[in-house]
């Protein structure tokens, strides 16, 4: 092996070992998203739950507040009760501002998510198929790799339904998207077409509803 060919493929192999690392890493990445979005979540639902207890204690303590104001004309404590109620009222509403951001944090992380199984349907799977048939193919083609190779199906399509899934609920609760409008969200719901037709049927569908109601949507 003269010196050019060992140079191309020393070259070659590096080549290879950099694309491997990228793929782990946009792997991990993908599920450390996961794996945030489910804390996220938990965080999400423990504040919602104190919530409601502050406005179960918060009306008691009025109805409790109008007993003492019948049974006497005690001003002092009448005034405690009013402070502890405002101090309630000021926690909850303390409360309700971190749950919006944690909400904002879930959407983000999930857009990112779903920009990121677009990015490695696009950007991994697609050069490899393209490197492994030694030509590149055509989109088709792709689409053809993805009913005849079951684990593309589970490592990306299905992620990325589940993504999609998940977003559709999020902005369904709350009807209005609080996030900035980010290269990722353009990408997940704005510039999925090509990929579109390689997803199942329920998920077509729902890229399509989540297509329509975004132009609804107020950008903040």
């Amino acid at each position: 092996m003269d010196n050019y060919t060992k140079s191309n493929v020393i070259k070659n192999k590096n080549q290879i070992k950099d694309l491997k690392e990228q793929d782990n890493k946009k792997i991990k990445e993908i599920l450390y998203l996961k794996e945030e979005n489910s804390i996220l979540k938990q965080e999400n639902s423990s504040l919602k739950q104190e919530n409601n207890s502050l406005k179960e204690e918060i009306s008691s303590l009025i109805q409790e507040v109008g007993l003492k104001d019948e049974s006497c004309n005690n001003s002092t404590q009448n005034d405690l009760f009013n402070n502890k109620i405002n101090a309630i009222e000021f926690k909850l509403t303390k409360y309700d501002k971190i749950m919006d951001k944690l909400e904002k944090k879930e959407i983000e992380s999930l857009v990112r998510l779903t920009g990121l199984s677009l990015f490695f349907l696009e950007k991994i799977l697609y050069p490899k198929i393209s490197s492994c048939k030694g030509q590149k193919v055509t989109w088709n083609q792709f689409r053809l790799s993805f009913t005849t190779r079951e684990d593309y199906k589970t490592t990306a399509i299905k992620e990325y339904g589940v993504c999609l899934e998940k977003l559709k609920e999020l902005i369904d609760e709350r009807n209005e998207l609080m996030i900035q409008p980010k290269t990722d969200i353009k990408r997940s719901l704005q510039e999925m077409t090509l990929l579109s037709y390689l997803l199942p049927t329920k998920y077509i569908e729902l890229y399509h509803q989540i297509i329509e109601a975004s132009n609804n949507y107020i950008y903040k």
